[in-house]
């Protein structure tokens, strides 16, 4: 069995660092068991998917590792969140938002 090193995840802080932060946390949260392998990572959840169906002890520990991987002055954009789906949607809609404004605003960067 493979022994790995301690593993570092730099806090989220703002769009800057949000993508390398949700791969390393869905990455930490899988090697730990408790990725949800049915939810999609990048998309909207299905209409009929239920939230409830999550078992409470693992969501509130999915739930705990994220608020504790986010910069303190955010933190209050889930403060309150009991449940880890919306919590990652949450901060997946305010730091890596996909809107004709963000994509228009990436290309002028890009091409300019």
């Amino acid at each position: 069995m493979a022994t790995l090193p301690k593993i570092e995840v730099t806090k989220l802080s703002s769009t800057d660092n949000y993508t390398i932060w949700a791969i390393r946390v869905y990455n930490l949260l899988v090697k730990d068991n408790l990725g949800f392998d049915n939810v999609p990572a990048n998309s909207e959840l299905p209409a009929d998917f239920n939230l409830n169906t999550i078992p409470i002890a693992k969501n509130k520990k999915v739930l705990a590792i994220i608020k504790l991987l986010y910069k303190n002055s955010s933190l209050l954009y889930i403060k309150n969140e009991t449940n880890t789906i919306r919590a990652w949607q949450t901060l997946r809609d305010i730091h890596n938002p996909r809107d004709f404004t963000t994509e228009y605003l990436i290309l002028e960067q890009f091409y300019m």
